[in-house]
This record gives structure tokens, C-alpha cells and sequence, in this order.
């Protein structure tokens, strides 16, 4: 009776390990499809100039149209790049991409996983996090005195980002703050540009052995969600918010249109 069982719970094992892994390939083959597209879309959008009525169409072409969901091309004027909320996000973008690159010198497994979540960590700690909050969470963090935390990580325990103190400071182990006037007056597109392209090695690297295991995967799934949160979340948003915004234009010039002929 005794074998039968175990041969069981090693099959359900197994089967629990086969599932992750087509969970992380299709999440990863998702990630690196979306920012591939938000790349295109938005190096469209700087090299085609918007239509005027003293333009002709001929003269507009600078790039090949990329379609916003088939549906609407977009041109860089239709994106709200200088607003303070883009603003805010692009500091914040370059400082993550910045922070992401040297990361992809470390070796696909645990370790790399971890310092993702460090990373992620200290990002939310940095520019989400309340001050208040910030304030508890200093409290209640580690003291390594003079030394810098250990760096590892292992397969089967648990991998969790936490804020560090040396002495009386808080001490960011992988993320990068650029507090110079270059980080204050940034490029929307240049920063979107160059951040698609690093989170798409970021990406790839995941797909490791190591990867599919329960703590592994969770690691995963929370850094990706973090990602999902801090950029793609906020990417879609604004396609979405310019695309709606032509087509209600488009709709209200046919209405127009129409009325004139009736």
C-alpha cells in the first residue's frame, strides 16, 4: 500500500512541476511578445509624423505604420510624454534599467532570481513606498553593521527582498538612484526604448531549470507581477487612453460628416 502512495505523490509532484514550467514558458513568451510590441509601437509613433491638413500623405511615411491593437496608429504627439505622471515613471524607468543591466552578468539560477527581488525591493521601497511606511520598515530591518548582506540563495528556501541597514543607513543593494540633472529631464522614448530591450534579456534569463521549482517559481511570478504593476500596467494604460481618445475624434468627424450630408 506504502508504494503505490508514494509512487503517487511523486507523479503529483512531477505533474506540479511540469505545470509551473508551461506557466513560466507562457508567461515569458507573453513578456517578450508585449515588449517587442510596445518597442515598435513607440519608435513608430517618434518616426511618423501625425497628418496635417497641409500635408500630403506621401510625406508622412517615415516608418512602417504599426497599429495600436490593428486599430489605431498612434504618433508621438497622441502620447502624453510630458505630463508629470510620465515624467515621474520615466525617472523611475531609468533608474530600473540602470539597475537591471548589470544584473544579466549573473549567472541564470537562484542567485539571479534573488537579486531580482532585491531589486524589486528596494525599487517599492525607494519610489512606491509611503514615507511613513518607509519610516516601519527601516525599524524593523536587519542591521549588518559594517558588512553587506550574503548575496546567495538556495532552490528550496523561501526567496524574499528585504530592506538592509549598515549602521544607521539604508543600504541598496542593487538598485542605482541618478539624482543629477541628466535623470531630470529625460526622453520618454529614448528611456521606454532602452528599458524594453534590458527587460527582454531580463526575461529570458529565467528560463532555467531551476526555475520551476515552488520557491523559484513564486520568486518569479512576484517579480514579474511587480513588472506588470510598474511598467506594462502603466504602458497599456496609456496606449489605451490615446487610442480611445482618436478614436472618439474619428467617430465624433464622421458624425460630422454625415450630418453634412443628410
Amino acid at each position: 500500500i506504502l508504494v503505490p502512495l508514494k509512487m503517487d505523490a511523486v507523479v503529483a509532484k512531477m505533474e506540479e512541476q511540469l505545470e509551473r514550467k508551461r506557466n513560466i514558458h507562457t508567461m515569458l513568451e507573453k513578456r517578450v511578445a508585449n515588449l517587442d510590441y510596445f518597442y515598435r509601437i513607440h519608435h513608430a509613433g517618434c518616426e511618423t509624423v501625425a497628418p496635417t491638413s497641409s500635408s500630403s500623405s506621401s510625406s508622412l511615411k517615415l516608418a512602417s505604420p504599426i497599429y495600436w491593437m490593428n486599430v489605431v496608429q498612434l504618433y508621438k504627439s497622441d502620447f502624453n510624454y510630458k505630463s508629470e505622471e510620465t515624467q515621474k515613471r520615466a525617472q523611475q524607468w531609468f533608474s530600473l534599467g540602470l539597475s537591471l543591466a548589470p544584473l544579466l552578468q549573473i549567472e541564470n539560477g537562484p542567485t539571479y532570481v534573488r537579486s531580482l527581488v532585491q531589486l524589486i525591493e528596494e525599487f517599492d521601497y525607494h519610489f512606491v513606498t509611503h514615507p511613513a511606511v518607509q519610516g516601519v520598515k527601516v525599524l524593523i530591518s536587519k542591521n549588518f553593521g559594517s558588512k553587506a548582506p550574503p548575496a546567495s540563495a538556495e532552490v528550496d528556501t523561501a526567496i524574499k527582498g528585504k530592506i538592509v541597514k549598515l549602521g544607521n543607513a539604508v543600504m541598496y543593494e542593487y538598485l542605482r538612484i541618478y539624482n543629477n540633472p541628466i535623470a531630470q529631464s529625460l526622453d520618454y522614448f529614448e528611456v521606454t526604448f532602452a528599458l524594453c530591450t534590458v527587460l527582454k534579456e531580463v526575461y529570458r534569463k529565467l528560463d532555467h531549470e531551476s526555475s520551476f521549482g515552488r520557491n523559484m517559481y513564486d520568486a518569479i511570478m512576484r517579480v514579474d507581477s511587480r513588472f506588470k504593476h510598474h511598467f506594462f500596467g502603466f504602458v497599456a494604460k496609456e496606449l489605451e487612453k490615446a487610442s480611445a481618445h482618436i478614436v472618439k475624434d474619428q467617430v465624433s468627424d464622421l458624425d460630422t460628416l454625415l450630418k453634412s450630408l443628410s
